[in-house]
């Protein structure tokens, strides 16, 4: 799949190619940046209300994998809080492992302080595919 055919003998002298280019770590983010200034609340798992305007009624859509808001501005030193609206226990961590929270239980919060300025992308721990970005600047 990387486009490349091999040709080789024994004992030939065809050199080893060069490694290929690591992928990124980080991801593009295309999301609105929310500004968390002193003391955000970063919700984990999120509801999404659909009119079905034929049917005269309305649905609503709990996302367990969800953050609102999923790219957050902060201020160093400021308290982030994170709250888990799921029904299920997490806990968040950054991807450099620089900070993380204790496990957080369905209706509960735990708050991180992140004082050195940077971009951070954290995971959430038992569903890595639930993800965000806290600025810190």
């Amino acid at each position: 799949m990387n486009h490349r055919v091999w040709a080789f003998a024994l004992g030939g002298t065809v050199p080893q190619p060069a490694a290929p280019k690591a992928p990124p770590t980080t991801i593009q983010w295309d999301t609105r940046v929310e500004d968390g200034a002193d003391a955000p609340v970063i919700q984990l798992g999120t509801v999404q209300s659909y009119n079905i305007v034929t049917a005269g009624r309305r649905e609503e859509w709990h996302n367990e994998d969800g953050i609102a808001a999923p790219q957050v501005k902060v201020k160093p030193g400021a308290l982030v809080t994170f709250r888990n609206t799921t029904s299920t226990a997490r806990t968040i961590a950054a991807r450099d492992g620089s900070w993380t929270t204790s496990t957080i239980a369905p209706g509960a919060a735990a708050t991180v302080t992140v004082t050195k300025p940077g971009t951070y992308e954290y995971i959430c721990k038992e569903r890595p595919w639930s993800f965000g970005q806290l600025i810190v600047e």
